[in-house]
């Protein structure tokens, strides 16, 4: 089994983790709400609230939630981490 991080803007939170869910992909997603996020984009300083989805699944469904999150998220360049 594997833990997958994405930190996403709270209105995107249940929507990504129902899609991983309804596409079998995710075996359960726990959001954790309210989680701030400090990081520098552009050369300049960010601060922003987000929510954190904490997403368990086998090993082998990495690269379709990677795929999905990609296709979901509203970043350019969405936070996936694996554990």
């Amino acid at each position: 089994m594997r833990i997958i991080l994405c930190n996403c803007p709270q209105s995107h939170a249940k929507p990504i983790a129902r899609q991983l869910i309804e596409q079998k992909i995710a075996a359960c997603v726990n959001i954790i709400h309210n989680v701030t996020s400090c990081y520098i984009w552009h050369d300049e300083f960010y601060e922003e609230s987000e929510d954190t989805l904490l997403i368990k699944t086998k090993n082998i469904s990495f690269r379709a939630i990677e795929k999905a999150i990609i296709s979901l998220h509203p970043y350019d360049v969405p936070e996936i981490i694996e554990v």
